[in-house]
């Protein structure tokens, strides 16, 4: 394939933060996994302890750089994150103006982020607009 290797290649990072418990492990994989594999793309992870209670799960989206490919990565992105959170797999680490697309405002995590963010950060000057202040 060396059509693809000349074509420059982008990546989006999924990831999600599972308790260490196999099932919980499996189903956030399996998640995933229906997510991508539906949309087309290929289904790779990889999963490390951070502490024996958690462990991240890491995954891609990898699509060739083009406006249609890029639309439909962003799509598949926001609704294989979106599934993960409605199912309690947060994420572990999200980039510039992704992370009021991961969570839906309505799950109960955003009330004690936004506390937090109060907390620490009264006057809204760390990240600005983060957490709805």
């Amino acid at each position: 394939n060396l059509h693809l290797l000349q074509q420059k290649q982008c990546f989006k990072w999924i990831s999600a933060v599972s308790p260490a418990d196999p099932e919980q492990v499996n189903q956030m994989m399996d998640i995933t996994k229906t997510c991508l594999v539906q949309n087309g793309y290929t289904f790779r992870v990889t999963l490390t302890f951070i502490n024996p209670r958690a462990i991240i799960m890491i995954s891609e989206i990898n699509y060739p750089n083009t406006p249609e490919e890029i639309t439909k990565a962003t799509a598949v992105y926001k609704e294989c994150t979106y599934l993960l959170a409605k199912n309690g797999y947060y994420a572990y680490r999200a980039g510039p103006g992704t992370y009021q697309q991961l969570i839906p405002k309505n799950l109960p995590i955003n009330k004690t982020l936004k506390l937090i963010k109060k907390t620490v950060d009264p006057k809204a000057i760390i990240a600005p607009g983060k957490y709805e202040m």
